[in-house]
């Protein structure tokens, strides 16, 4: 049976917490419907912090400086909100430039393994409280994810799509994009933040319907 095609475009940022949970939150009303339509997944970057230096800076202190005493809270909270998504938020960690992971999205979508590496980008930052702006920590996400390292090492080297990912990511705020996860559904519908799933699926269900 013709499944329905659907295109998702996810516009994210590998260090925003909210668009870890969004993915799995997605995938989570994706597997309900993965019967009945086939996904097709798209990560574009968004740059919430150009500015941070490649080498990072310590989580904590600049959560602190940005958010004040009420950061402790936040992650507490966060930290139960992940939990019911499987996701174990850290609350140490380098908190680095992420340009040069978004590239590595861009290089794992010609290579047909973007979502898998996006997975893996989240992982290493999230949960290992790794510095994103490390090739090191780049390289050994892109081969968790199944690609080739001498590869993904090379790509990284040079600077490939660095033009394309710094100007896609400011392009979005041209188009009142104020803040990630932004999704949107075969450029027809759109909506922010990390939705519930049920959220997802209503929209799914409306594809179905052909209302949509």
């Amino acid at each position: 049976k013709m499944l329905r095609p659907v295109r998702v475009s996810i516009v994210s940022d590998n260090v925003c917490p909210w668009c870890f949970v969004g993915k799995r939150r997605l995938e989570t009303a994706m597997r309900k419907y993965n019967d009945r339509i086939q996904f097709e997944v798209e990560w574009h970057p968004y740059l919430l912090n150009p500015s941070t230096p490649k080498e990072g800076v310590d989580k904590r202190s600049y959560y602190l400086q940005k958010f004040g005493p009420r950061v402790e809270q936040m992650a507490a909270n966060m930290k139960v909100i992940g939990e019911a998504e499987g996701i174990k938020f850290a609350a140490d960690g380098t908190i680095g430039n992420t340009i040069d992971s978004h590239r590595l999205i861009s290089f794992a979508q010609r290579q047909g393994k973007q979502n898998e590496v996006v997975e893996e980008i989240f992982k290493a930052y999230f949960e290992g409280g790794e510095n994103l702006g490390s090739h090191d920590v780049l390289a050994g996400a892109a081969v968790r994810a199944g690609l080739a390292e001498a590869e993904v090492r090379a790509y990284l080297a040079t600077d490939q799509d660095r033009d394309d990912v710094i100007r896609t990511a400011q392009s979005w705020h041209s188009k009142n994009v104020t803040g990630v996860p932004y999704f949107t559904f075969d450029h027809k519908l759109s909506i922010s933040g990390a939705q519930e799933p049920a959220v997802f699926e209503s929209i799914f269900q409306k594809f179905l319907a052909a209302s949509l």
